[in-house]
């Protein structure tokens, strides 16, 4: 590919705050017409660019600049030492990227990895855009502003000279999402109530901190009607998520998360994604690892256990959760604030209170594995057993696969028994219902 086919240099970061819209501005060049391979982003090696950009399509050069460390250790002090060398560097390097690709613009989203594309793109004489998405903007956005082309802002009345309003730029994944058929299900794994009026917040740990340490405030400001219908979801930085919790008004849903990880997010899809997966894959998982895989005997009554285990355990993984969640964060801070250890905090108060959520998620998943069949006659528990199982390894069948059996019998002595079957099932779901409801109350009478 030709140095003349790069149409725009997209350059930023150091922090996520600086990555996102930047890959936000790459997509609505895409979008707009813009193949891939005609648009590049240039960042820092030692900021979060490098994780956030792996996954993407489009073609990212690293300079070694980084930012001023404010810590006093030696590692600090050392980095500081060589930033000098560094930042000649990174200039250079951006003065011969700028020469190679010849591009037609570079869009500058701010932050310390930017500057040396910015100056580069004045000396070469390419079209500069800085694009500003702070209400207060930063240093380096101010400096570049000075020289740039254009300047695109987010909020009215920015200090940047010439500034142009056009918004702050959004991932395609969040413009192109249909929340009218996802709302629903993105409550629930979140674990917000479906009646409340939902608010998100989110902060990270630097730029945002003022957004984070003012959630009490506005928190504090819902009249009482608005508490009662208010649900707010507040996500932040690692260091402020174990930091003292804001206190809600009584009334007001509030839960407060740190960023996931990548694996974070792929289990939380995954056991998502189980929860609605037909039974009968369960039974095909079961045949392929347990028998296929350790060479378990089939129609034993181990390999039935664990399948209906996988069954049910998505749902009552995500019913736990939400219950969890829903816990108050002044109970945990009162219990700390009274000496209990983390351990003790959440045996003695958090569970407790998550208790009645947590057995409704068990009744639930009892409820599908009690009358289950499919998966089960994928692990061979159908044949007919003459003995009583002695062990978890003999041959076994459950009432639900006699149930099937019986029921597609013609002789007429079948259908008592049939009946009889089904109702010794619907008594097992009568008597465990019951006990889960005298469970719940008196966990939350307590």
């Amino acid at each position: 590919m030709s140095s003349t086919d790069v149409f725009a240099v997209v350059t930023g970061g150091g922090t996520s705050g600086h990555v996102v819209p930047a890959i936000a501005i790459l997509e609505l060049l895409q979008d707009a017409g813009h193949v891939p391979q005609s648009l590049r982003y240039v960042g820092s090696r030692r900021g979060i660019e490098k994780t956030l950009m792996k996954d993407l399509i489009f073609d990212c050069e690293y300079l070694p600049i980084s930012g001023l460390q404010r810590s006093a250790s030696l590692k600090s002090v050392l980095r500081n030492a060589l930033l000098p060398q560094a930042m000649v560097r990174s200039y250079v390097q951006a003065y011969r990227l700028i020469r190679r690709w010849k591009p037609a613009v570079v869009v500058s989203v701010g932050g310390y990895a930017s500057s040396p594309m910015a100056f580069a793109a004045r000396l070469s004489g390419v079209a500069l855009v800085c694009v500003s998405y702070d209400r207060t903007p930063g240093l380096a956005t101010r400096r570049q502003a000075k020289h740039a082309t254009s300047v695109a802002a987010a909020f009215d009345g920015s200090p940047l000279p010439g500034a142009v309003v056009t918004g702050a730029p959004v991932r395609r994944e969040i413009r192109e999402l249909d929340v009218a058929t996802r709302r629903v299900n993105a409550r629930l794994a979140l674990g917000v109530p479906q009646d409340r009026i939902m608010f998100t917040v989110v902060g990270g740990s630097l730029g945002s901190a003022v957004l984070n340490d003012n959630i009490d405030r506005i928190l504090q400001s819902l009249g009482e009607q608005q508490a009662n219908s208010t649900a707010l979801y507040h996500v932040c930085g690692r260091r402020h998520v174990d930091g003292p919790a804001p206190q809600p008004p009584s009334g007001v849903w509030y839960s407060r998360v740190a960023y996931e990880t990548r694996m974070t997010d792929l289990i939380e899809v995954n056991i998502n994604n189980l929860a609605a997966v037909p039974s009968i894959v369960f039974g095909l998982l079961g045949l392929s690892i347990f028998i296929g895989f350790f060479g378990m005997p089939r129609s034993a009554t181990l390999v039935g256990g664990l399948v209906l285990t996988l069954l049910t355990l998505p749902t009552i993984i995500i019913a736990s959760r939400a219950a969890i969640k829903a816990v108050p964060p002044s109970i945990r801070e009162a219990a700390l604030g009274m000496g209990a250890s983390k351990i003790q905090c959440v045996v003695h108060h958090v569970l407790p209170l998550a208790m009645p959520g947590m057995l409704t998620g068990a009744i639930i998943g009892m409820a599908r594995a009690l009358g289950e069949t499919a998966p089960l006659l994928m692990i061979g528990m159908v044949a007919f057993i003459v003995d009583v199982p002695q062990g978890i390894m003999d041959p076994a069948t459950v009432l639900p696969v006699q149930v099937f059996l019986w029921a597609d019998s013609p002789e007429r002595g079948f259908i008592e028994r049939t009946s009889g079957a089904i109702i010794v099932l619907l008594l097992f779901l009568v008597i465990m219902n019951a006990s889960a409801v005298i469970l719940r109350n008196r966990f939350e009478k307590r």
